[in-house]
Parts: C-alpha cells; structure tokens; sequence
C-alpha cells in the first residue's frame, strides 16, 4: 500500500508522501494515514487487505472498531478477517455494531444517543432558483425516508414494466419526483396541518389567463421563479385558484375568493367511480391520484363528473406533456 512505503522516500512523514502520490486532500489523506497506522496493528486483516480481500470501506471500518476496543477486538480479529471478506458492507457494520454491544454496552448505547444528536437538515433556494438539500439523517429517519422513496419509485417501475411505457427520466430524477409526490400527499390529505393566515400552506403560481390557454408565450412563475409552462397545466388542473386582477404595473387590484376546481363531493364520486388511476394498467389508488380535467377548465371545461378523472402523479404529468395519451374511459 502507499501509504505504507513513506519510510522507503524521502518524505518526512506518511501524510507528506500521501497527498502528492494519491491525490488526496489533506483531511482525506489523513483519515487514509490514522487508517494505515491502524492497520499495522491488525496482522490478519491486513494481510487480507493487502491481496484485495476485503474493500477500503470494510477495512475502515474494521480499524474504526480496532482504534475503539484495541484488546477486544485483537481476540477476535481472525474472525472478522475471515467475515469481511464475504460480507458486504452494510453486512459488516451490523456484525460489527453487535459485537460492540457485547464488549462494551454503555459506550454502544452513548454511540447510538450521539448519532442521533448529529441529525440535520437543511433546504435553501439557490440563486438560479433551484432548491438545495443537505444533511444527515439517524437510522430510523433515513430508513424511513428511504422506504417512503422507493416504495414510489418501485411502483412507477412496476408499472411502467406492465404497460410498457418509457420512463425516460434518470433514477434521481425520480426520487425527486417521488419527495414531491409524499409533500403533496400530506398536504392534501392530512387534517394535522396547521394554518397559516387562516389556510392551510400553499404556494403561490402566477400566471396569466393568455399564458395558461396558449396564447401568450410568457412563462409562469412561482415566488417570482419561472418554471415549466407544462407543470402548469398540471398543477391549474388540481389545485385551489384565487382570482386576482392585476392592473398595467401588475399592482393587484382586486383578489377573488379561493375556490377548488373541484368540490369534496365531486372528489369523492370520482375516487368512487375510477377506484384510481385511469391510465391503461396503473393501479395507483385514489389517494396518489390528481383529479384531472379531461378539457382543462382554462378552455372552458367544466368542474363536472363527466369532465373529470383520477391520474397519479406520474401520469398526470405525462397527459399535460402528451395529451393525445390514451386513458382508460371513466
């Protein structure tokens, strides 16, 4: 390993003979160095990394556990040389998680505590007005968050091996799409939500009645952002509307009464009558569904039964974006 070899250059030290030979930054080339030194400590399991048997995670997470319980685990490296190298790494974590309950129980309890403290979340708009996500979620949160994801995605998938449809996004474009799918299933369905100004929270898109029927290239807005005019079809097709009159300087003069585009009673026929997704082979139910105007009420369709029927998400936005798609007749 090169790491390893500084005594036989002529660096001062490991860390010196690192960073120029592996191209590393000094925070990771120091972390490779504790590991290193770690290492030699560990007969066994360096011998097995040496010849590529066990991965650079699996062997820092192997002197992880050497640096914090150096006597016990020297009793039982033999058995973790051998596991690691079959066990994946999630795998060997857990064994090794385990086997620092029955060493050292207290400290394994401080652990879990402390990783929970470390929990973090952060979201911000950038400056060309897309949104940034970083942090760090405990075991349970990121499982959970995890599972939520991909239950939705694995279910687009599902469904897009049935009907035979190309899904042409890329798989982290569908697991943004899909965060956006479980935020708009709490708003719209939980009763747990509070208020803000006497409604429920909501964002603000902007447009104009040209704009919205096609006869005004200008693009929506939201928070003053532009965004693509298809999703605003999409989202004027299922959402609250308020009237608000705008005079030449885009001064409001007037603001209507929020209404829905459809009522309560008409979204529960339809969640009667369609049972969910009426694209051909979906089985989404109701409660991912959108309630669609088959003729966009911006065109002088009506918020009636027969106007109206159930899509998921995914499919709903594949109609605005391709309306000659053919659904399945209500």
């Amino acid at each position: 390993m090169t790491i390893l070899r500084h005594r036989s250059s002529s660096s001062r030290n490991a860390l010196t003979h690192c960073r120029p030979a592996c191209c590393y930054v000094l925070g990771a080339a120091s972390s490779m160095v504790r590991t290193a030194r770690t290492l030699v400590t560990m007969p066994a399991v360096a011998e097995a990394a040496l010849v590529g048997a066990i991965t650079p995670d699996g062997i820092r997470l192997l002197t992880r556990a050497k640096r914090r319980h150096p006597l016990e685990f020297d009793h039982h490296e033999a058995v973790f040389a051998d596991i690691a190298q079959y066990l994946t790494t999630k795998d060997l974590r857990v064994a090794i998680e385990h086997w620092e309950q029955q060493v050292d129980y207290p400290s394994a309890v401080v652990k879990v505590k402390h990783q929970r403290q470390r929990r973090r979340f952060s979201i911000c708009q950038t400056w060309e007005g897309m949104w940034h996500f970083s942090g760090e979620l405990d075991p349970e949160t990121g499982s959970l968050v995890d599972t939520a994801i991909r239950s939705i995605v694995d279910r687009e998938n599902l469904q897009a091996s049935r009907d035979g449809s190309d899904d042409d996004r890329y798989p982290w474009q569908r697991r943004a799409d899909a965060l956006g799918d479980l935020c708009t299933f709490w708003l719209t369905n939980s009763d747990q939500i509070g208020t803000s100004g006497g409604s429920k929270p909501h964002i603000t898109v902007t447009t104009s009645l040209e704009t919205l029927v096609g006869l005004k290239e200008e693009l929506p807005t939201i928070d003053g952002l532009v965004f693509d005019p298809d999703e605003m079809q999409r989202i004027t097709c299922d959402s609250g509307v308020i009237r608000m009159i705008l005079n030449a300087q885009g001064e409001p003069l007037d603001v209507g009464r929020r209404s829905r585009t459809f009522t309560p009673a008409i979204r529960r026929a339809l969640d009667q009558r369609d049972g969910g997704c009426r694209w051909d082979g979906c089985d989404a139910p109701p409660s991912w569904c959108d309630a669609h105007h088959l003729t966009h009420w911006a065109n002088g369709g009506q918020t009636s039964l027969n106007n109206m029927t159930l899509l998921c998400r995914t499919h709903h936005r594949a109609t605005h974006q391709n309306p000659q798609q053919t659904l399945i007749p209500p």
